[in-house]
Parts: structure tokens; sequence; C-alpha cells
């Protein structure tokens, strides 16, 4: 008599330790959709499956790499779906790595303006000649 393996089962502390993330980010993740569903076993605990370990492992390896949670959620959809997406992915990364063009961009004439004030500020006196104090009341609004 032959029985089929059972999958590894994991409960959400367990998975938390694996994952190396907390329990309320594994439950927030639920929420918003990220993970499969758990079943639930007689004592009413969940119960995750190996495929949400690996799930959870994709969801942080996007993070990293600048999509926020709501495009995870669209890669995910994609990657489950099996299907010819590629070019969408790549149209969808290549959206992502100019907006973080921009966003560095943006983050950098901000560094450079506040290096400016820095230069100018003696660090010393009232704070009605503070020229960083001076440019928050006085400077345009980008």
């Amino acid at each position: 008599m032959s029985t089929k393996p059972q999958k590894e089962l994991f409960t959400i502390g367990e998975l938390a330790k694996k994952s190396g993330l907390k329990v309320s980010t594994l439950r927030f993740y639920e929420r918003k959709g990220l993970l499969p569903l758990a079943r639930r076993n007689a004592a009413n605990y969940r119960l995750f499956s190996g495929d949400a370990l690996s799930q959870i492992l994709f969801v942080r390896r996007a993070q990293s790499l600048g999509f926020s949670l709501a495009e995870i959620r669209e890669l995910l959809g994609w990657r489950q779906a099996e299907r010819d997406c590629c070019a969408q992915v790549r149209a969808h990364a290549e959206k992502t790595a100019m907006e973080m063009r921009e966003k560095i961009s943006f983050l950098s004439e901000m560094h450079n303006s506040l290096l400016s004030l820095i230069r100018q500020c003696p660090g010393q006196g009232r704070s009605t000649s503070c020229p960083i104090l001076g440019a928050m009341e006085t400077s345009p609004l980008p």
C-alpha cells in the first residue's frame, strides 16, 4: 500500500520563524491577499503549506526590488496564472524602474538643497537668524 507524502504544514508562528518576518506582518500579508489561504486544523490553528513560505519569500524579494504591495499582488497573479505574461511583467518592471529613477532624482535635489542650507548655517545664534529655519518659512514649495 503506497501513501502519498504529506506536504509540510506550518503554523503562523513557524512560518514567521522560517521567513524571518513577524506574525503581525504575515497576518497583514494575509489580509492583503499576498498569502495563500490557510486551512484550519481541529484546534482552529491556521496551517500554511510550503507554498506559503515560497510566496512570502517571493513577496520579500519583490519588495526589495522596489515593488509596492499592490504591484506584488499583480505579479503574484501573473506568476500563478502560468500563461504568457513575461512582456507584461517586463513593462511593469520598466515602469517601476522609471519611477525609482524619478524618486532618486527628486531625493538628490532635496539632499543638495539641504546641504546648501547646512553650509549657510553657522550653527549658533538665535532661531530668528537661522538660515535653515528661514528657508523653511520663505522658500517656495516644490
